[in-house]
């Protein structure tokens, strides 16, 4: 459902474009565009001459397809910051409600999407962005106290995921980029304290709020074999069956499933099995050099990029913000999976158009209002609102159920929650149903990172 409007948005922008566009862009930016056309001629190449299952193949090989589509046609957008403006805002909705709920009811973090490492994912994409925004800007008091607000909430809804090897990443990339901009850019002194003080505020909630879990979590990763780590034990059947079966062109995109079984360790038998948990690894296998090659080349060059704007350039403005996420990303990729995932998949695009892409501001007008610009602010609005009457329908209902009794008819309140979580009315918890059926990376949980 979701990857048919995923395919036709970015295909009628690339059609309604003039060719004037087009020759510009190829022009100006000829290292991109050819890039995104020569990736999308692999995937389908690939796809119709080295997949061994093209059943299993299809829907996987389209939605890798668009992370070049959604990445040509941002480029082509005449004002493509508004798309970023309500994307942050999207996300900024889940954050708030999944950060709210951690904090009252200790719900980990993960809808809309199904699995937290995706939604950790999510977020870190918005907020690495929105915290770079912030330090490069001289707020005013209660615009201060706003912006470390927000960084709260992102930096307590990425923590609310518990996923621990994932938060290493993130938090361990992202105290590199602060110290960086401490030593090498003339930035605003107060924004950067209030960002580390929001940060650590949101540290220390988490560790006080979830203390009986991380104890129980250490005592049992201390008495477990290290051998024994499902995720270690994917890599090696995933190494095995490149060896054996991959070869230069790989098996198809998504059939590591059909060749799990055969090299299946007795030991790892609690996940589904989907799944490498190592986007480089099983693009090597399933898409050979093909597949594999461009992705590697696509981290070097986000890196190299991001080097030459930070430290030769010295930029501190939101597209580098922009390359440090994605470059997190995609270190976390080799932890866990990220371009098996439709929402990731177009973020990157997105994000990759908006950092590698400048903006001609003469071929760029920015109206003040626009029937596009007004539908786009309806439903952010209608958006928060939904999330907000969700939030405390899901507050109510958790309490409820732990026995704590926060308003008078709170017991009727989660009966109609109840009611309408079973038939799937209420706005997140659908998105999240819907991700199940098409969020093809959705089935390869059980395993933390």
């Amino acid at each position: 459902m979701f990857l048919l409007p995923a395919v036709l948005g970015p295909l009628v922008i690339i059609m309604t474009t003039p060719i004037t566009a087009w020759v510009q862009l190829a022009q100006e930016q000829s290292v991109f565009f050819w890039s995104c056309l020569g990736s999308l001629a692999l995937i389908v190449g690939h796809y119709l001459v080295f997949t061994l299952s093209p059943d299993a193949s299809f829907m996987p090989s389209i939605l890798l397809a668009c992370l070049p589509l959604w990445a040509l046609s941002v480029s082509l957008l005449k004002n493509p910051n508004q798309l970023w403006l309500f994307l942050t805002l999207l996300v900024t909705c889940f954050v708030l409600v999944t950060s709210v709920e951690f904090l009252f009811v200790q719900q980990r973090a993960h809808a809309p999407l199904r699995d937290p490492g995706n939604y950790l994912t999510l977020v870190y994409l918005v907020g690495i962005p929105w915290l770079w925004f912030s330090l490069r800007r001289a707020w005013g008091r209660w615009s201060t106290v706003l912006s470390a607000a927000l960084i709260f909430m992102f930096a307590l809804a990425m923590l609310a995921t518990q996923m621990r090897f994932g938060m290493l990443v993130v938090f361990g990339m992202l105290a590199c980029g602060l110290l960086a901009i401490l030593f090498r850019f003339d930035v605003n002194r107060t924004s950067v304290v209030a960002a580390s003080a929001a940060i650590l505020m949101a540290l220390a909630a988490y560790m006080v709020l979830d203390l009986p879990g991380m104890v129980s979590s250490f005592a049992e990763n201390s008495t477990a074999v290290s051998a024994a780590n499902p995720r270690l034990l994917i890599w090696q059947s995933a190494l095995q069956a490149l060896t054996e079966l991959g070869g230069i062109n790989g098996t198809g995109l998504y059939t590591f499933s059909l060749l799990y079984p055969l090299f299946r360790s007795p030991l790892e038998q609690g996940t589904s099995g989907v799944l490498v948990h190592n986007d480089l690894l099983q693009f090597a296998l399933e898409g050979g050099v093909w597949l594999a090659l461009p992705l590697l080349c696509l981290f070097v060059w986000v890196a190299f990029v991001l080097f030459r704007r930070v430290v030769v350039q010295r930029l501190l403005d939101v597209q580098s913000g922009m390359l440090l996420a994605l470059a997190v990303a995609f270190v976390h990729s080799s932890l866990n999976f990220v371009f098996y995932v439709l929402p990731l998949v177009i973020l990157v695009g997105v994000m990759l158009a908006l950092a590698l892409v400048p903006v001609n501001p003469m071929s760029a007008p920015t109206p003040k209002s626009s029937p596009a610009l007004r539908i786009s602010k309806i439903a952010v609005v209608t958006l928060l609102l939904l999330n907000i009457f969700y939030l405390f329908l899901d507050v109510l209902y958790n309490a409820d159920f732990a026995g704590n009794k926060l308003v008078p008819g709170a017991s009727l309140i989660a009966v109609y929650y109840t009611h309408l979580r079973a038939h799937e009315t209420i706005l997140p918890n659908s998105l999240a149903r819907l991700g199940m059926k098409n969020q093809l990376g959705g089935a390869g949980g059980g395993v933390g990172g």
